[in-house]
């Protein structure tokens, strides 16, 4: 489970260049996001400045002709599809699962902070929902 709590601290930031690109009318197709972290996240584990990026982009236009070559290369000793069905199966029986609202709430919060920096051409901080 990630501590969305710990690694998403007051101050983290983002930076995000947002379009619409490959013929999907006004819908954004096309992004680059770079999320700036806190120390402390993770176990304490991040040091102050790590990053990380997200490409939210779908980049076959109208005219290809097949979706696919997707090649998905994940280094660890897990295999995350059992991972994530484990957690799945575990929900559904009533226990705890890896991710609840509260992170439904932080991933909402890097989104927008992506939009407003889109927007402004620079990096925002993430502003936290008032409780």
């Amino acid at each position: 489970m990630v501590d969305t709590e710990g690694l998403l601290r007051k101050g983290a930031s983002v930076y995000a260049e947002i379009g619409c690109f490959f013929g999907a009318g006004s819908v954004d197709d096309a992004g680059i996001i770079t999320l700036e972290m806190e120390g402390g996240g993770i176990g304490e584990g991040i040091a102050d400045g790590a990053f990380a990026t997200i490409d939210p982009s779908w980049s076959r236009g109208d005219g290809f002709p097949a979706w696919g070559g997707l090649t998905l290369l994940v280094t660890g000793s897990e295999d995350p599809n059992a991972l994530m069905i484990e957690d799945f199966l575990r929900g559904a029986e009533g226990g705890r699962i890896g991710a609840d609202s509260r992170d439904g709430l932080r991933t909402l919060e890097v989104v927008l902070a992506a939009y407003r920096s889109d927007e402004s051409h620079a990096p925002v901080a993430i502003e936290r929902a008032k409780r």
